[in-house]
């Protein structure tokens, strides 16, 4: 299964094609989702697009979330491209 590009991501937003400094961050937990969802052998005879578009959609929802919680939080990528570790910074 391919990772979900950064240009996939931005699409799904609703203020497509603007890139903001967080998405990278929802980006990599995006990616954690789909390898973790095609290691657990759950529903794997679904297409690959379908997949892509099931964890793009509950990501969404995980960013409407932090939006609407009034935390402002920023998502800082740390580390190279052999770590991909996100941090969470608060303001």
């Amino acid at each position: 299964m391919e990772k979900i590009t950064l240009n996939q991501f931005i699409f799904s937003q609703p203020n497509s094609p603007i890139e903001k400094p967080t998405d990278k961050g929802y980006l990599i937990l995006a990616n954690r989702l789909l390898t973790i969802w095609q290691s657990s052998k759950i529903m794997n005879d679904l297409p690959d697009a379908l997949k892509q578009n099931v964890v793009l959609g509950i990501v969404g929802y995980y960013q409407d979330i932090i939006a609407d919680s009034g935390v402002y939080v920023y998502i800082a990528v740390v580390g190279d491209v052999w770590s991909q570790s996100a941090v969470l910074l608060r303001r």
